[in-house]
């Protein structure tokens, strides 16, 4: 029954989202048929809201995306956007490999938001050129994740070693070739992006001029993540304290001045705020609600190989949660109690790539709402581009796991 009740919430938002409507509508329909479904007391659908309105996430992915879309406001204010162009330009005879290495080396930082670092970056990198938002909104998203099931800096992996008793070293070797297979499935898709820059030069002292630029347009950027890679600080205060510098050094600290900054960041993303704030408390009752745990006897009950079972619910964990993390926390141990006790790297593969199969095309992973709303784009177009890589990862993951083992 329960099952069931997931797959009428699932079909309601993807109606909603056929129909091209922004993206809250749809999470707030799911908000909705999730309390009448699983909750059906509205004092304890309301307190689920309330607590999701409060919890630290929700009010730290509100404030990062507040204080980054006011940031690029900033920057783009000051010339940083154009420099970054210019740079790009000069530095990359590729357009395809700047737009891909931008996205990559933002996407080492495991951040609720980092989306949106590197999405104006991408759209500098693929200014002048004729290339459709759901392209480069895929191309953000997308290669912001192929790192994502193998680097120790992510939190989900360190929780899946610990709960496995699996080194670090032998995850990172296994893992590794499922990186380079999606940097390699992604490539068609990028070809629609126009691969040479209109301007360029090989003189070395243009080199030196371009790579000038890209510095000086990048550093709040690099500043941001050296801080949070390096000094282990908040997202949100990195974020703060670069602005403010910004703020200070161009003389804009006057309250007109910041007040053009703040609502002209606003009125350009009119509809990513609301978004995040619907994603982030459909999760909330979801998870609240016990939907999660009334799903997995479900899947249990299916006249289908073990091994596909936690795959298929590890997937659904992650494509209703938007959280690899989630995955890891529930389908470790119930995969250890199936195998008396322990799991082997075979399946602690598995569990990890189909969670980031599922993560990798729902909405309630909150890269990708970024991106599209960003890139003002449809979120369904983008999930069309994001579906066939993605089902020949889910392939071969089962492949891989089947020859391992």
């Amino acid at each position: 029954m329960a099952g069931i009740k997931i797959l009428i919430i699932l079909a309601v938002m993807i109606l909603i989202l056929s129909r091209k409507k922004p993206l809250f509508m749809a999470m707030v329909a799911a908000i909705i048929l999730t309390g009448f479904l699983f909750v059906g007391n509205i004092v304890d659908f309301l307190k689920y809201l309330g607590l999701g309105c409060v919890a630290s996430s929700t009010i730290e992915i509100l404030v990062i995306v507040f204080l980054i879309i006011v940031l690029e406001r900033c920057m783009d204010a000051n010339d940083h956007m154009k420099r970054i162009l210019s740079g790009l330009q000069g530095l990359f005879k590729s357009r395809r490999v700047a737009v891909a290495s931008v996205a990559a080396f933002i996407g080492i930082v495991p951040s609720m938001g980092g989306a949106l670092l590197s999405a104006p970056l991408i759209e500098q990198a693929c200014k002048g050129a004729d290339v459709k938002p759901e392209y480069k909104a895929y191309a953000n998203f997308y290669y912001r994740h192929i790192a994502e099931m193998v680097l120790p800096t992510y939190a989900t992996n360190l929780l899946a070693v610990q709960l496995s008793g699996i080194s670090i070293n032998v995850f990172i070797k296994t893992m590794l070739p499922f990186s380079v297979l999606f940097i390699l499935l992604g490539l068609p898709t990028l070809k629609h992006i126009p691969n040479d820059f209109t301007a360029q030069t090989q003189n070395p002292l243009a080199k030196i001029n371009a790579l000038k630029d890209l510095v000086f347009g990048i550093w709040p950027i690099f500043a941001i993540l050296l801080a949070v890679l390096v000094l282990q600080m908040s997202v949100w205060l990195a974020t703060l304290i670069v602005l403010a510098i910004l703020v200070i050094k161009n003389q804009q600290w006057q309250p007109w001045v910041l007040g053009r900054l703040v609502t002209g960041a606003l009125k350009k993303q009119k509809f990513l705020l609301p978004s995040v704030l619907s994603v982030f408390l459909f999760k909330e009752v979801l998870v609240r609600s016990g939907a999660i745990d009334a799903i997995t006897p479900f899947f249990f009950k299916l006249p289908i190989p073990e091994f596909l079972v936690m795959f298929i619910l590890a997937f659904i964990i992650s494509y209703l949660t938007g959280l690899m993390m989630t995955v890891m926390a529930i389908c470790i141990p119930l995969a250890a109690a199936m195998a008396g006790g322990s799991i082997e790297m075979p399946m602690l593969m598995l569990l990890v790539m189909a969670s980031a199969v599922g993560n990798m095309i729902t909405p309630t992973h909150i890269c990708l709402p970024l991106s599209v709303e960003y890139f003002n784009t449809s979120l369904g177009k983008v999930i069309k581009l994001l579906l066939p890589p993605m089902l020949i990862t889910g392939a071969l993951s089962i492949l891989a796991y089947i020859i391992m083992v």
